[in-house]
C-alpha cells in the first residue's frame, strides 16, 4: 500500500478530513490535539474541535480496479494522490464451505436427537435459501469477492471524504480468447455458432472422439512399429482436477483412458505419478475464471454499490478507456 507522503485524518466526530502532510501529523500528536485509530494505513483522529464540515476542498475520486484475485484502488483530487494500493482477495472459498459441511454433518451425527411426533418436519425444516434456481442467485465465492468489494470501499469512505466512485470493470469474449489462444483463430460472425463441440451431443462423446477413443497412457507405450504393447480395456473419461477440488466438465478438463489407467491413477488415494501428471497439465491451461467472473458480476456489483450509497456519483469505466486517459496524461 504506498501511502504518497499524506496521513489520512478524521474529526472528534469521526468525519473523514482532508489528508494532511505528514509533518503536520507529527505536529498534532505532539501537542495532544490528535490521536492514531489504525496503523494500515495511518490514520489519525483529531481531539479539539476542528470540524470537517468548514473545509473547502475539491471533488475527491475512489477508482477501483475490479478483479478476480486482486482489487486495486486509488484516492485522488485535482492536485494529489492520497492513498492507492492492492489488495489479495481470499481463496478456496469452495474448500472452506466444504469442510464445513462435513464438520457440520459430523458433529449432528453424534447427537442423541429423538423427533417429536407433533412436529411436520416436511413443513418445518423446509429449506427457503436460494439454490441456484432462482434468478439474482450468485455462488458464495463470488458473493464473498463482490462483499470484499463493498468493504474496501466502505473502510476508505470512513477515513477519506469520498465524492465520486469509479470502478473499472470489463467484458471478455471468452470464446474468441479461447480460440486465438489455442491457434491464432480471429472469430467472427457465424464462427461462435461453430465451436469445438458442435456437432456432439454431449461433452463426454466430443472427448472420445478429440482422444481417438485411446487412452493416454498406453500411447505413450507404442512399440516401434506404431502398435499398442497390450490391448487397452474399455475407454472411461477422467478429470483432471477433481470434481471435489473444484474441477470443472470443461473438455479441457477431461482425458480419455483405459480402465486399467484409471485405477492406477486413483491409486494410492490420487498420490501417484499418473495423477500428477494430469493434474500438472490442468494447472497450466487457461480456465478462464477470472474473465468469468468479471461478466458474471460487473453490473451485480454497480448496483449494489448505488443501492448501498445513493450519496455518492458512482461510475463505470472500462479498461481500453483507462488506458486511453493514462496516455493523455503521459
Amino acid at each position: 500500500m504506498n501511502y504518497m507522503d499524506f496521513v489520512l485524518i478524521v474529526d472528534k466526530n469521526n468525519k473523514p478530513c482532508i489528508p494532511i502532510k505528514n509533518g503536520k501529523a507529527g505536529y498534532l500528536l505532539r501537542e495532544h490535539k490528535a490521536e492514531i485509530i489504525n496503523h494500515e494505513p495511518l490514520v489519525i483522529k483529531r481531539t479539539d474541535d476542528y470540524n470537517s464540515d468548514l473545509e473547502n476542498r475539491d471533488i475527491f475520486e475512489l477508482k477501483v480496479d475490479s478483479g478476480y484475485l486482486n482489487i486495486g484502488f486509488s484516492v485522488s483530487d485535482n492536485d494529489h494522490e492520497y492513498i492507492a494500493g492492492q489488495v489479495k482477495m481470499l481463496n478456496g472459498m469452495s474448500n472452506r464451505l466444504l469442510e464445513r459441511k462435513s464438520m457440520r454433518s459430523s458433529r449432528r451425527n453424534r447427537l442423541r436427537y429423538r423427533k417429536n411426533k407433533n412436529i411436520d418436519y416436511k413443513t418445518v425444516h423446509n429449506p427457503t435459501y436460494k439454490n441456484g434456481n432462482e434468478d439474482g442467485w450468485f455462488a458464495p465465492s463470488i458473493v464473498h469477492k463482490m462483499e470484499t468489494h463493498i468493504r474496501i470501499i466502505e473502510q476508505l469512505k470512513q477515513w477519506v471524504p469520498i465524492d465520486k466512485v469509479i470502478v473499472e470493470v470489463a467484458n471478455f469474449d471468452i470464446a474468441a480468447m479461447d480460440a486465438y489462444l489455442k491457434d491464432g483463430t480471429i472469430l467472427n460472425g457465424k464462427d461462435y455458432q461453430n465451436g469445438e463441440m458442435k456437432g456432439y451431443e454431449n461433452v463426454v462423446s466430443y472427448v472420445r472422439a478429440r482422444d481417438n477413443y485411446s487412452c493416454y497412457f498406453c500411447n505413450k507405450k507404442k512399440k516401434k512399429d506404431g502398435t499398442l504393447k497390450e490391448k487397452p480395456k474399455r475407454i472411461e473419461v477422467h478429470h483432471k482436477i477433481p470434481r471435489s477440488w473444484g474441477g470443472t466438465n470443461n473438455p479441457g478438463n477431461l482425458i480419455c483412458v483405459c480402465q486399467g489407467c484409471h485405477q492406477k491413477i486413483h491409486s494410492n488415494n490420487n498420490n501417484n505419478k499418473y495423477f500428477k501428471e494430469l493434474l500438472e497439465q490442468a494447472l497450466q491451461e487457461n480456465t478462464f475464471k477470472d474473465s468469468t467472473y468479471m461478466n458474471i458480476v460487473r453490473w451485480e456489483l454497480l448496483n449494489r454499490l448505488t443501492e448501498k450509497y445513493p450519496e455518492l456519483d458512482i461510475e463505470a469505466e472500462y479498461g481500453y478507456n483507462t488506458k486511453l486517459i493514462e496516455k493523455k496524461q503521459v
